[in-house]
């Protein structure tokens, strides 16, 4: 309960520090960024989303990511 309450908040705080600079990124931008988080983190950004937001908000990303020709559950290949 105290890690959801300390994500939480964690989330809100980052959204409101980077919000209008993730807005402004283009398609390549925000690839370029999700394969340097993976590879910094050895894990694949799906994983990353769904132990930090859920399984749901999770699966919603990876869809639209889809969308996009991003499959975050793919992860970064060097």
């Amino acid at each position: 309960r105290q890690r959801r309450r300390f994500i939480r908040k964690e989330h809100k705080e980052l959204k409101e520090d980077f919000k209008e600079q993730m807005k402004k990124l283009t398609k390549t931008e925000g690839r370029v960024l999700i394969k340097m988080i993976e590879k910094q983190t050895e894990r694949p950004f799906y994983d990353l989303i769904a132990e930090t937001r859920g399984g749901t908000t999770a699966a919603y990303w990876n869809t639209l990511g889809k969308l996009w020709g991003y499959d975050l559950k793919e992860g970064y290949r060097s």
